[in-house]
């Protein structure tokens, strides 16, 4: 019998975890982009509710040639069947780019979508850490690791007086989903990936406890390979480590030995290929005495590809940092500007008042000016007050480099940049203080006990925090517009399964299976338009 084949509605299958935080919800994108089943199926991870357009498009053409809509999707897991329904312009053998654009409504306040964050009683097991000491995401969509989340964990020393050497979290980087899903918890977070690494001994003794300075720092480059850095004195440096395969050991790419910068505490990479530039802050004051201890340290610059194949590369020396450091290694930290230079921010301290300095150097090595400054000093004096004993702070840029995140005391802090032709601060402005209270100024949505130890943004805009407190939290900041299009970085390949159009004779002797207009398969269809799958061909019947 000769069937038609008509186009088919789509299957979407959703799986959600079950270990899903019941709080607010982030700003919307869509990660984890898949072809699956030869080309028959997309997949996608919402990391909040949301709707989603799903794009096809021939090479060459502007216009997509086939568009899928759903409206209310949840958060998680989305699977879409291509099987019956591209149009007759697309034919066997083509090669299809696409998209997700996932929207969502605009956030009108920070809002926590973190246990934590929310002020949920019950935190997960994969968001309580022992000394989450720096956070980074990878912001890419054309990285493999898109919307990873990566935190760096220390367990040696004491923080508070609670004896985190004895706990059962690990020394490393715990690698969490853009659903803030932990993706290797183990049992009690007893898995954790440290590349191999005898993390050294070190402690910072100048810290308000005694903390270990290894390891020290984490970022990631636009390739989505992990850096970390370390600044003890049986270790210092920094590390590689591929999220492509986390369980091996990490790659020294740069030991530190001479000077005064022993340890290297900020860090940055920017770029890809033979121009990929390593940026660090090298400092050994956490291992002098105040007498001892000298008040500079510097900013170093590094191409990738001489480190790795010159010994005797020894990089560029930037600038000198000496009249406002303090010490320790959680007082100074680097982020890219998204134009191949960094934004520098470092924590002083003065007559029991903190101070807190912001410096920019662009991809030339040219120090920007800030009126008739070139440090930007006592920026947080009209952030919060409290800063008192805010020894840490975190700092990170958005995707273009255009907002700058600084986290410290109990707070986190936006400001809004522009840049001139030559990638020079041109316009700075404070565009978002989200105090969190350490002190009483308790935002609703907001629970930062203490130091932050990290921020880090994701694409688009939600900030996540390294807590001093022992927390991983996570805050969806003021979008323009809550929607972001993510590329998929592989090419569907047509079938015939995938048009709609093609008239063929089904095997009558096959296996035939139904399913309801939304893709659940009925196994014994009645009174209604069923699809119907026979030796691989689709059709829509009315019983």
């Amino acid at each position: 019998m000769k069937k038609i084949f008509l186009p088919i509605v789509v299957c979407l299958a959703t799986a959600m975890s079950a270990n899903a935080v019941d709080a607010g919800n982030a700003n919307i994108y869509a990660s984890g982009l898949k072809v699956l089943n030869g080309g028959s199926d997309v997949q996608f991870v919402l990391n909040a509710p949301g709707d989603v357009t799903v794009n096809f498009y021939k090479e060459g053409v502007t216009d997509a040639v086939y568009s899928i809509s759903k409206t209310g999707l949840e958060k998680g897991t989305h699977t879409v069947s291509l099987t019956g329904v591209l149009p007759d312009a697309v034919k066997e053998g083509d090669q299809l780019s696409w998209e997700v654009v996932a929207s969502a409504e605009a956030k009108t306040a920070w809002v926590g979508f973190s246990a934590k964050a929310a002020g949920l009683s019950e935190i997960p097991a994969d968001q309580k850490m022992c000394y989450p000491v720096g956070i980074a995401v990878d912001k890419n969509p054309k990285s493999p690791f898109f919307g990873n989340i990566y935190l760096l964990n220390n367990n040696s020393g004491t923080v508070g007086g609670f004896d985190v050497a004895n706990s059962n979290l690990g020394t490393g980087v715990y690698i969490y989903n853009s659903l803030i899903e932990c993706q290797n918890p183990g049992e009690n977070h007893e898995t954790v990936y440290s590349g191999g690494v005898n993390w050294g001994n070190t402690l910072d003794s100048d810290r308000c406890a005694n903390i270990s300075v290894s390891p020290a720092d984490i970022t990631v480059d636009d390739d989505g390979f992990v850096y970390i850095s370390d600044m003890s004195t049986e270790t210092g440096g920094v590390y590689r480590m591929n999220p492509a395969n986390p369980e091996s050991d990490f790659e020294k790419i740069l030991t530190v030995t001479t000077d005064n910068h022993n340890g290297v505490c900020g860090l940055a990479v920017i770029g890809t290929g033979d121009e990929k530039t390593l940026w660090t802050v090298n400092m050994n004051l956490a291992f002098l005495s105040d007498t001892e201890r000298p008040l500079s340290g510097y900013l170093y610059k590094y191409n990738l590809n001489k480190l790795a194949n010159d010994k005797t590369y020894t990089g560029e020396k930037v600038l000198e940092i000496k009249d406002y450091t303090m010490g320790g290694r959680n007082n100074t930290y680097l982020a890219p500007d998204r134009r191949g230079g960094v934004w520098l921010a470092q924590r002083w301290n003065s007559s029991s008042r903190g101070y807190f300095t912001l410096v920019h150097v662009n991809k030339n090595s040219e120090v920007s000016s800030f009126g008739n400054l070139k440090y930007w000093d006592d920026y947080f004096g009209t952030f919060t007050k409290n800063t008192i004993s805010a020894y840490a702070m975190g700092l990170d840029t958005n995707s273009d480099g255009t907002k700058v995140v600084i986290g410290v005391y109990g707070a986190i802090g936006v400001q809004d940049i522009t840049y001139d032709e030559k990638g020079n601060v041109a316009t700075y402005e404070n565009s978002s203080n989200y105090l969190a209270g350490y002190s009483g100024n308790s935002n609703n949505n907001s629970k930062i006990n203490h130091l932050v130890n990290g921020v880090a943004y994701d694409a688009v805009g939600n900030v996540y925090v390294a807590d001093w407190s022992d927390y991983f939290q996570a805050y969806a900041s003021l979008p323009a517009e809550n929607k972001y299009t993510t590329p998929a970085n592989e090419h569907v390949t047509v079938s015939k399964e995938m048009t709609g159009v093609e008239s063929t004779i089904a095997d009558e002797n096959a296996p035939v299976e139904y399913f309801n207009m939304q893709g659940v398969k009925v196994n014994a269809p009645e009174n209604g338009i069923f699809i119907k799958k026979q030796a691989g061909k689709t059709t829509k019947v009315i019983l």
